[in-house]
C-alpha cells in the first residue's frame, strides 16, 4: 500500500466524535513570570533542551520577510538561532547558527541543539534536496567554543536520496551525541512509478540513527517501517539511550513504540502500549519522554476507537518494562504533548486542548501510582500549524513553558512556572488506569 503524504491528518475534531469530557474539571489558570526569549517576530519551530545548568532554546526566525500564515517559511530568508536560559540570569543573546541555506521550515519537524556529552554544542536542521514537498536531508553542525563559530558535519544518512529525512531527536551519549531521525531512502520514486506528487514512493519510512562525535560514527536501521510524519522523542537513561516515535503496522495500526540500547545491543522495537489506533494518514502528532536515572515517562496522543486521549506511562527499569497507561485527559485533547520529570518521581505533561482554530495549552501532574492532580490551564494557543508544539522544561525549582502565538502576529513565547502551580493527586484521586 503506498503510504498517504504527509500531513493527510493533522486533526481529529472532537465534534465528529460526539465525546463530553469524564476527567476532572479544569481548576482555574496557572500564575506565570513572562520569560520571552530573544526570538524576532515571526520566529518558529521552537524546541528546548533542558541541562545541570538551565535551557537551551533553538527556533527558526525570519532574516527579510515574515513566514506565511500557515507555519511555513520562504527557505532562504531564515536562520536557525539559539539562546540559554539560566536561573537568576534569564536569557543570553541570540547566536546564529546557520543562515541562507535552503532550510525545509515546518511547523513539525523542527530543528534542534544540545550539549553533547563531551561538552561541544551539536544542532541538527532541514535542508531542501529537490523540488518535491518531501525530499529534505537532515543536516549537522558542532561547536566547541559555546557556539561562536559552528563545524558542518554533514549528514548523517548520506544516501543520496531525494526523500524526506527528519524527525530528528539529538541526545548526549558517550563519547558526544547520538542522532535519531525518520529516514525516507527507501520511498524514493523509481522512474516510471507514479508519486504523490509529493516526492513520496511506494516503500516505507524507517527509523534510524547514528553516533555523532566530530564526524557520523555509525549508522544503524532500528524499525523498518513507521509513521511518515510524527516527531520522536529521545532519553539517556543510566542504561542507554531510548528512542520513541509513532509507529506503523501493515494494517494501519500506529501505536506509539520504542526501541533501547542496553549497551550491547538494540532492542525489537516493542509498544508502549497496545492502543490499536488505525488510521489511514499520519496524524503528525508523536510521543514526548523524559528521564532520570532509571526512571522514564512516556506521554502520547492517541484516538483509538474515535476515542481521543492523553496517555502516560512509567518505567521504573531504564525502559525495559513500562506500567500500564494512565488517562490524563478523555475530554478535548488535539495533542502536541510535552513532559518534564519531577525529583520527587512525579511528572508534569502538557497537551493542547481546543477545537478548529483555537486551542488551550493545559497541565498535569500526575505519578507512578496513577494518581493526577487537576487539570490546569497555562496559555492560549492555537490548533492550527502556526500553533506548533508548547514545549516544558525544568529549570532548577521551576519549569519553564514555550509556546507559539499566532495572533496577531507569530511569535515564541515563554514564562516561568511554578511546579506547585500544578498539585499532586489526593486519595480522593483515585488512580485512573486502562
Amino acid at each position: 500500500m503506498k503510504p498517504p503524504a504527509c500531513g493527510l491528518v493533522t486533526l481529529i475534531p472532537l465534534a465528529a466524535f460526539g465525546l463530553t469530557s469524564s476527567a476532572p474539571a479544569q481548576q482555574g489558570a496557572a500564575a506565570l513570570a513572562p520569560a520571552d526569549p530573544p526570538a524576532a517576530e515571526g520566529a518558529m519551530a521552537p524546541r528546548v533542551f533542558a541541562h545541570a545548568g538551565g535551557v537551551l532554546l533553538s527556533w527558526l526566525e525570519p532574516v527579510q520577510t515574515a513566514p506565511g500564515s500557515n507555519g511555513e517559511n520562504d527557505a532562504e530568508s531564515l536562520r536557525l538561532r539559539f539562546a540559554r536560559y539560566a536561573p537568576g540570569r534569564g536569557w543570553s543573546e541570540a547566536r546564529t547558527i546557520v543562515q541562507g541555506v535552503p532550510f525545509f521550515a515546518n511547523w513539525a519537524d523542527v530543528p534542534s541543539v544540545i550539549i553533547a556529552d563531551d561538552g561541544a554544542l551539536l544542532a541538527a536542521w532541514l535542508e531542501k534536496t529537490a523540488d518535491a514537498t518531501y525530499a529534505y536531508d537532515v543536516r549537522l553542525a558542532r561547536s566547541i567554543d559555546g557556539g561562536a563559530t559552528w563545524t558542518h558535519l554533514g549528514a548523517p544518512h548520506n544516501d543520496g536520496t531525494p526523500t524526506e529525512h527528519g524527525f530528528v531527536s539529538l541526545v548526549p551519549e558517550p563519547p558526544a551525541a547520538r542522532a535519531f531521525w525518520l529516514d525516507g531512502r527507501a520511498m524514493a520514486v523509481v522512474a516510471g512509478e507514479d508519486d504523490d506528487e509529493g516526492g513520496h514512493g511506494p516503500g516505507d519510512m524507517t527509523l534510524r540513527t547514528a553516533v555523532i562525535t566530530d564526524r557520523v560514527v555509525q549508522g544503524t536501521m532500528l524499525d523498518d517501517r513507521v509513521c511518515e510524519c510524527c516527531n520522536t522523542d529521545a532519553v539517556l537513561t543510566d542504561a542507554g539511550p531510548i528512542i520513541f516515535y509513532r509507529d506503523r503496522g501493515h494494517d494501519e495500526v500506529r501505536d506509539i513504540s520504542f526501541v533501547r540500547y542496553d549497551g550491547m545491543e538494540w532492542s525489537l522495537p516493542q509498544p508502549v502500549h497496545i492502543d490499536g489506533w488505525e488510521i489511514a494518514g499520519c496524524p503528525v502528532n508523536g510521543p514526548a519522554a523524559d528521564a532520570r536515572g532509571s526512571a522514564v515517562v512516556v506521554v502520547w496522543y492517541t484516538a483509538a476507537a474515535s476515542r481521543p486521549l492523553i496517555r502516560a506511562a512509567f518505567s521504573r527499569d531504564a525502559g525495559a518494562t513500562f506500567e500500564p497507561p494512565i488517562i490524563l485527559d478523555d475530554g478535548q485533547p488535539l495533542g502536541r504533548v510535552d513532559v518534564a520529570l519531577d525529583p520527587d518521581g512525579s511528572a508534569i505533561a502538557c497537551w493542547l486542548d481546543g477545537g478548529a482554530g483555537f486551542g488551550t495549552l493545559v497541565a498535569r501532574r500526575f505519578g507512578p501510582d496513577g494518581r493526577a492532580g487537576p487539570k490546569v490551564s497555562v496559555a492560549a494557543s492555537s490548533s492550527r500549524r502556526s500553533g506548533g508544539f508548547a514545549r516544558l522544561a525544568r529549570v532548577a525549582d521551576d519549569l519553564l513553558l514555550v509556546w507559539m502565538e499566532d495572533r496577531p502576529t507569530l511569535r515564541i513565547r515563554a514564562a516561568i512556572v511554578d511546579p506547585g502551580e500544578f498539585p499532586t493527586g489526593t486519595d480522593e484521586n483515585p488512580p485512573v488506569r486502562d
